[in-house]
């Protein structure tokens, strides 16, 4: 009996979690298509995600380079703000 208690507890929270996670990957996805518009960025996003899963650099410090690195190359190649 306990163990169907527990479940009944347990599934919602279980399904609540495998649709976060689905909902972050589509959202990370979108995010890529609409960011990565030509290599260089491209290489910004490799190399922020070597840093993120190879190093212990703080993920804070990361979004801050890949900002200034992506400022830096919209500076280079005319990018305009809409």
């Amino acid at each position: 009996m306990e163990s169907a208690t527990l479940g009944v507890f347990l599934m919602p929270w279980v399904l609540a979690a495998a649709a976060v996670v689905g909902l972050l990957g589509v959202t990370a996805l979108n995010l890529a298509r609409h960011a990565v518009i030509s290599w260089p960025y491209a290489v910004i996003v490799v190399v922020a995600l070597v840093l993120a899963l190879r190093t212990k650099v703080h993920p804070t410090l990361i979004l801050l380079g890949g900002a200034a690195a992506g400022a830096g190359l919209g500076a280079l190649m005319g990018a305009r703000i809409p």
